[in-house]
This record gives structure tokens, sequence and C-alpha cells, in this order.
């Protein structure tokens, strides 16, 4: 519906107008489907601003247009005009942008765990899949020992739910393991993802060369297409999607949605370069690919980008030549921004989780994680996991939210921005790629600066009061009236540190949080 979420007027047929009109009339839609119940001429855009220059007291309506970090102007009315001729498509068709799949769904719930000690880190896990977790997404801070992940993964059946296995810089490592697993398992949803770009933007390091590290991609999707081959399954499942474009370390360092949207197209990209140098025609591996995006409290400029990341991604398939099966909707994974997670007040961080989750929903990501509220503080614990879990049960089971496809669909306002920040991260993405690619940006620090300074401009709309973030530069809780306050943030580390045998070495990109002083 054009009119914006939830709209009920339409443009009416040409025999319902109502006499004397202009031509352009709107008609109440009923129950029945019957229109022209009422008529009337629909106002112009300039009777709108006469009335805004009287209430400004002359001034033009374009003082009320805002402005995102991305530098996107924010209309003070959205109308038809902008989306005459729009081509976002259907649900489930080319070019994605109102989602992946035809038909509505619950997204899948998939919670995070570092592995830290083995036997806790399966009770923790064990905890989530009573809770009814649909999917867990394991991490691991160093190179897997022997058993480790079966111990880890003792009480998770890969038939029913699904396992990632993040092996980070360790990825083959972790590959490995997770195959030994694989072959034991019953068919099911248990894979190692591998973003060796991602790894080396969080972590700082690679274990092998750059050009070594990226041909490790090549087995690691030949042998799941084996295991789809073997088990039957179509190419392409969920859980075969064993490459992982991660920006959530970008979004964490202050990257805007258009720069982050920007690093997922320069790795995608770099990714599918090396599997074709390995023998895989992006037809072959693009369907291996998915994309892991950080869901915001921002919930229009998350809606925007989970829609504007299919599009663009879809523009890059096209590009490669990838067609007919092959050519579908990118599977987002959104997961709740580690950065906007403070220690200073952390139960309001659950209000900042629900709206990003909420965002994350109807901007069609087909897997939720929920950071628990008090990651800011170290590790979570039960109550935490318990918490950040039934948000996602609230928002699917409660609010029924998966039951639509597309809610923001229609929105002049909604449709408007996507189409802009689409077109700002092309741009950004063609300046990293003349720049030498993904990979160059991240060795010559580029990247990292380009983040900084949107940290930097962040912390300035912080230091002036345009912008706030609760509990912390505003609203501050008293002291010892809540959990955490006044505690400085101190989330664990995922890894230890820079192994004294890595062979690529950048500054790691830092977790930006705002804390009372000191606002970037």
């Amino acid at each position: 519906m054009p009119g914006g979420i939830g709209a009920a007027w339409w443009e009416a047929p040409a025999n319902s107008r109502a006499p004397g009109g202009d031509g352009r009339t709107l008609g109440w839609v009923t129950s029945d489907g019957v229109a022209s119940l009422l008529a009337f001429d629909a106002p112009p855009r300039r009777d709108w601003e006469d009335l805004v220059r009287r209430s400004l007291r002359g001034d033009s309506p374009d003082t009320l247009v805002g402005r995102t970090p991305d530098g996107l102007d924010i209309q003070p009315l959205y109308t038809a005009a902008p989306a005459d001729g729009d081509a976002t498509g259907l649900p489930g068709l080319a070019p994605f942008t109102r989602g992946a799949g035809a038909l509505p769904g619950r997204w899948e719930l998939c919670q995070r765990h570092d592995l830290a000690d083995p036997a806790e880190t399966s009770a923790a896990i064990r905890s989530d899949v009573v809770g009814g977790v649909s999917g867990v997404w394991l991490r691991l801070r160093r190179p897997p020992a022997p058993g480790e992940l079966l111990t880890a993964l003792s009480g998770v059946n890969p038939a029913e739910t699904a396992v990632v296995v993040d092996g980070g810089p360790w990825f083959a490592a972790a590959a490995e393991a997770a195959a030994a697993l694989a072959a034991a398992a019953p068919p099911g949803g248990l894979v190692a993802g591998a973003d060796p770009l991602g790894a080396l933007a969080r972590h700082g390091f690679l274990l092998r060369d750059l050009d070594e590290t990226l041909a490790g991609l090549v087995p690691l999707v030949k042998a799941v297409r084996r295991r789809e081959e073997r088990d039957g399954e179509p190419p392409g499942p969920a859980w075969g999607r064993c490459v992982s474009v991660d920006t959530t370390a970008y979004c964490d360092a202050g990257a805007p949605p258009a720069l982050e949207l920007a690093c997922m197209l320069a790795t995608g990209v770099a990714y599918l370069r090396a599997l074709e140098a390995g023998g895989l025609a992006p037809t072959r591996a693009a369907p291996h690919v998915e994309l892991r995006l950080a869901a915001t409290a921002d919930q229009f400029a998350t809606i925007c980008k989970f829609r504007a990341a299919r599009a663009l991604w879809d523009r890059i398939q096209t590009a490669c030549g990838v067609a007919g099966p092959e050519r579908r909707g990118l599977r987002c994974w959104a997961v709740t921004s580690e950065a906007m997670f403070v220690a200073q007040d952390p139960f309001v961080n659950l209000v900042r989780a629900t709206a990003a989750a909420f965002a994350a929903a109807a901007g069609g990501a087909e897997c939720i994680t929920v950071l628990s509220h008090d990651v800011a503080l170290g590790p979570p614990g039960e109550r935490g996991r318990r918490l950040a879990r039934n948000i996602s049960h609230l928002l699917a089971d409660e609010t029924h939210l998966g039951a639509v496809i597309d809610p923001a669909g229609g929105s002049w306002y909604v449709e408007d921005r996507t189409a802009r920040l689409a077109e700002a991260a092309w741009e950004r993405f063609r300046e990293i790629e003349a720049s030498g690619g993904m990979a160059s940006a991240l060795l010559d620090g580029s990247l990292a600066d380009r983040c900084a300074r949107a940290a930097e401009s962040r912390s300035e709309r912080l230091a002036s009061g345009a912008e706030h973030v609760v509990g912390v530069t505003c609203h501050p809780p008293p002291g010892g009236d809540s959990e955490g306050a006044g505690a400085a943030p101190a989330a664990a580390p995922v890894a230890a540190g820079v192994p004294p045998d890595a062979a690529v070495t950048v500054p790691a990109l830092p977790l930006r949080r705002p804390v009372p002083g000191e606002p970037a």
C-alpha cells in the first residue's frame, strides 16, 4: 500500500472521482474491497507548505529537513511523487528488496555463545535450546582442542537446531572439527562459517597470508556441496551458507549504514573472486554466502538497511552473471549491535534490543541474534540469555510480526530512504573497489579511519546534545540503583591476543560504546 504502514487509503479508480474534482481522489477500501464509499479531492502539496510557513512564521519547510549520519536528507513529508516508477518488486523476486522469500514465516532465533570452558558452554547452550532457540552461534576464542566442540555441542541435535561454528581467524581448524562432527551427525544444520576479512577486522590478524587465507574458502564450500549431494539437500539451504559476510565489527567501530553496506559488498565480491579463482563460478558460489548485519535501535535505519542489503547483493549477482534458481535473495542474519549496549544502566539495553530486533524482523531478517542486556558487563548469565531470547519469542509469538511480509513496504518514507541508502552504499563500495578492494582498505587503515571519523562525528552530536543515549548522556541512574551502574564497559575480548606466528596483522577495529564524559 503506497500510503505507508497500515495505510488503507488508495488512489481511487477514474469512475469513483468526486464531481468537480481535479482527477486525483482518494477512496476508502472496505472489508469487502468496495471503493468509493467516500471520495474526496486530495489537497495539493502547496497547501501543506503554506500551512507550514505560517506555523514557522515565514520560514521555509526546508528548515524541517533532517540528516542521517550517512548524509541522507530526511524530509518532513513524503508523498507518492518520489516513489513514481518504483521498482522494488515483489517478495521473493528480484531485486529482493521486499524479502528473500515469498511466504511469511518465523525467523530463526539464534543465540551467540563463546567457547571458553566447553562444559559451561554446553550447559548454557542446553538452556537456550530448552528455552526455544532454533539456532546456536558458537564463536571460538582460540583453536579448538580435540573433543571441545563435541563437548560444547553435546546437548544439540543438528537435525533440529542449526549450529554455526564461527572460527574467526581459526576457521580452517574449526571447519575440520565441525566436519568431523557433521560426518557422524544426522543430516541437518551444522556448518563452519568462514569470514576471513571480517576476522582480520575484528581480531587484527590472520594465520596465513591473505591469498592463502582466501583460497581456504574453496575447500570449505566444496565440502558443503559434497555433503548436500550426499544428504539430498538442495544447493544453498540456510545451513549451507558457509561463507559469512559479517559487518557487525564495522558498525560497532562507528560505521554508519551506508559504509557498513559498502563493506558488505566489497567483502562479498572479494570472496566471490577467491572462490572463482578456485574453480567455483559465482553461480555455484553465491548460494553459499550469507550476511551478518548489525541491527541498531534506530528503527527505520535498520529496516532500510536490511531491505537495501538484499537489493544491493542482487545487483552484485546480476553483474556476476548469476541467474536461474541460483539467483536468490541474500540470507540476512541480524545481530543486535554490541556497541549500543551500555554498562551504566544495562536494563535500558532491553528496550534497545527490542527496538533493534523488531526493526530487523520488519526489514526481513531470516535469522536474529539478540545479545544479552548485560553483555557490556562481561559474559552473560542465565537471566540475561533468557531475557534476550524472550524478546524474539514475544515479537514472533505474541505480536505475530513474522506473519507479515515486508510490513514496512509501501511506506513512501521507507521506500525512498531504502533507495537512497542503497545508492549511497553503492558509491562507497565503488570507492573501496577503486582503492584496491576490501583487503587493501583493511591493510592500509583507510577503512579504520573512515569508521573513526564517523564515530567522532557521533561523539560531537552526543556532546552537543543533538543526540542522546539514555542512561549515559542523559537520565543516568542514581548511584547504586541499577545493576551495573557506574561500571566501566568490560566486555570480554573475543581473542586473547595476536599470536606470535600470525602472518598478517592490523590494528583491530575497536568496539566503541558511549560512556559518561567520553561519548564517542
